[in-house]
């Protein structure tokens, strides 16, 4: 196992924007063909990251469905020419260590993604992080917000398509999905031998994670028992190989995190966040934001 795979995490950030706006989608130059935008796959840190061109500048996102803003760092705001001293702070959050985080917001962002003109809405600006600056990340963008086209992220075979709206993909096996405030895309998981639940799709978290009551494990220390390159992040690593189905396909994860409650949702059967282990052998497509059927491809059981 990589050292960072199993606990690279920026949920901690994505929780806080949760609660903070409710965002529109990007206001993008129409497309009229089809966009094939590359996914990389950073292997030190188990993520996927696209480039976007902005302020003539490459900077590197991570991929992160998890998010509910756009998202880039105090340093990368400065590389674009940004002044986010005279940008408002739309709220004050807390890292891992407990101590006040003020977060900005910047109201548009010209970008270029693939050739392709977009502008980013509601940018929050976070300050940096001394590990993600090591990694080349300058913040995290969240795929379901760029585009209100139909939209294929095919992790398996590290490619984003992005089709013109009057061109939907097929979906090939479905599943029923759920939007929570217009952004955070939650399907149906289950473990074997227990109940479907509800799972956030964050391709953000390294690792999947479940309640622990629901897996009938029993969770002895929550705070800080897992550590990422962001610092401490809540959970608990567990070992027992965990087998579940997602998307018709059935899976064996050596390893999960514990929680004692997941909660990203108003759904009280809300009891998984499905993570980049399971998701990059997948592919997810949306013909359009809010649709309430997906289509979820995963590679043969494994």
């Amino acid at each position: 196992m990589k050292l960072l795979q199993a606990c690279f995490n920026l949920s901690i950030y994505s929780a806080l924007f949760t609660t903070l706006i409710n965002l529109p989608a990007a206001a993008t130059e129409p497309l009229n063909k089809t966009l094939n935008i590359p996914l990389n796959w950073d292997e030190r840190a188990s993520f996927f990251t696209v480039e976007l061109l902005v302020a003539d500048k490459k900077i590197k996102m991570m991929v992160d469905t998890g998010s509910s803003n756009q998202v880039i760092t105090e340093s990368t705001a400065k590389l674009l020419g940004l002044d986010s001293s005279q940008l408002p702070v739309v709220a004050t959050g807390k890292d891992h260590a407990g101590k006040p985080v003020p977060i900005k917001m910047q109201p548009v962002l010209q970008a270029s993604l693939a050739g392709h003109a977009i502008d980013l809405k509601t940018v929050v600006i976070i300050p940096d992080n001394t590990e993600l600056a090591k990694l080349g990340v300058a913040g995290m963008i969240s795929p379901q917000l760029v585009f209100d086209n139909p939209i294929k992220l095919d992790f398996s075979q590290k490619h984003w398509t992005v089709n013109p709206a009057n061109n939907p993909f097929p979906l090939g096996k479905t599943s029923i999905a759920y939007w929570f405030k217009k952004n955070k895309l939650f399907a149906p998981i289950a473990v074997e031998g227990k109940d479907t639940v509800w799972g956030m799709i964050d391709t953000g978290a390294g690792s999947s994670k479940f309640e622990a009551a629901y897996l009938d494990r029993q969770l002895i220390e929550e705070d800080c028992a897992v550590r990422g390159v962001t610092g401490c992040s809540k959970g608990q690593k567990n070992t027992t190989p965990t087998k579940l189905e997602f998307g018709g396909t059935k899976f064996t994860l050596p390893d999960v995190v514990l929680l004692k409650t997941i909660r990203h949702s108003d759904k009280a059967d809300e009891k998984a966040l499905i993570g980049i282990d399971i998701l990059r052998s997948c592919s997810i497509t949306i013909n359009k934001r809010l649709d309430e059927q997906i289509g979820v491809t995963c590679d043969e059981t494994r």
